[in-house]
């Protein structure tokens, strides 16, 4: 399936649903007078469908498995940091503060330079938590993280991370985690590409050992709204997420994703190289992803403004099906090969 085929204008119809005011006039519709009002969904070509349906389902996924290795990777930071000669050199102030009251400064841990264990570096500020917690090389709750990436991997072959995020602590347990994470402009590398993603998100994850260093992620993402730029196959694109609310299984080795699973739902409004659109996007079942971030398995249902389409992933394909009016009757359906629906992402 050909990019250059794309029929993004001049019929690309205009976003109905509300955006962040910058997005609003990104998303504008090109064109001359007359402009389409996305009044004849059913004129959508098979193949624009088919770029609607990788933007709306592979975008959010990989944003998801994106906030996750942010935190994964700040965590191998935190790790490394407690262990190396910068906590050693900050231990004796620390535990000053915290005499008397066992309250750690507020600046315990400021912007100490950490070798990232796969590679790359990061500064890590600490603030909050006990003059012992800080050192202690894990989140505790009420500490509060500031980390800036730089070609940072938790591990060797892990993803690289650039850019700067904040994690508040509001709980943590054994193999448990719930925190308020806010990104700018924090970019992750994925098989696909890089995407970068900035907004505030609310974590939770539990975890469980399966032994030999593999371990279950199980976790949910909510947020009001995250702005999300990918770079896939030297293309660019911008999309917000909004109302996402995603539940999510991961398998890890070590800090290397091997697959995951996901469903919830969010709304996606792109501008990009598939055109300006949006879509309400709902799991109809479990979705399924290889390591690389690839659907294996699952359905998906997209609202657009006055179409419904509809996606299953099975058997090395998917199947699209498209029905114009929202009436509940099919008015086309085809097969797009998951070569196809990956490199339409994006």
């Amino acid at each position: 399936m050909s990019r250059q085929n794309l029929d993004v204008c001049p019929n690309v119809r205009p976003v109905v649903l509300p955006l962040a005011a910058a997005l609003l006039l990104a998303l504008t519709a090109c064109g001359g007078g007359g402009g389409s009002d996305d009044s004849a969904d059913d004129s959508l070509s098979s193949e624009t469908a088919t770029h609607y349906a990788a933007d709306s389902t592979l975008v959010a996924s990989d944003t998801t498995v994106a906030v996750e290795t942010a935190v994964v990777t700040a965590e191998a930071v935190t790790a490394t940091q407690a262990g190396g000669s910068a906590a050693s050199t900050g231990r004796s102030s620390a535990q000053a503060a915290g005499q008397g009251e066992g309250q750690a400064s507020a600046q315990a841990v400021a912007s100490v330079p950490v070798a990232c264990p796969g590679g790359g570096s990061a500064t890590l500020t600490i603030t909050g938590g006990t003059a012992l917690s800080v050192l202690n090389g894990q989140f505790d709750a009420g500490e509060m993280y500031a980390i800036t990436f730089d070609q940072c991997a938790a591990a060797s072959g892990a993803a690289q991370v650039n850019g700067a995020m904040t994690l508040t602590v509001q709980s943590a347990g054994s193999g448990s985690l719930v925190a308020a994470v806010t990104a700018t402009a924090l970019q992750v590398g994925l098989p696909r590409g890089s995407l970068s993603y900035s907004g505030a998100a609310s974590w939770s994850a539990s975890r469980s050992d399966n032994g030999g260093g593999v371990t279950v992620a199980n976790s949910t993402l909510a947020a009001d709204q995250l702005s999300v730029t990918t770079a896939y196959a030297a293309r660019s694109s911008q999309f917000a997420l909004t109302a996402v609310d995603v539940q999510r299984s991961a398998t890890w080795s070590g800090e290397l994703l091997q697959s995951s699973s996901m469903s919830g739902s969010w709304t996606l409004s792109a501008s990009g190289v598939n055109g300006n659109f949006s879509a309400t996007v709902a799991t109809q079942r479990n979705c399924s992803f290889d390591a690389e971030g690839n659907p294996t398995g699952g359905g998906w249902s997209l609202d657009l403004p006055t179409a419904r389409l509809t996606m299953s992933v099975a058997g090395g394909s998917a199947t699209l099906q498209l029905d114009s009016g929202k009436d509940g009757s099919i008015d086309r359906s085809w097969t797009a090969t998951l070569p196809e629906l990956e490199a339409a992402a994006g």
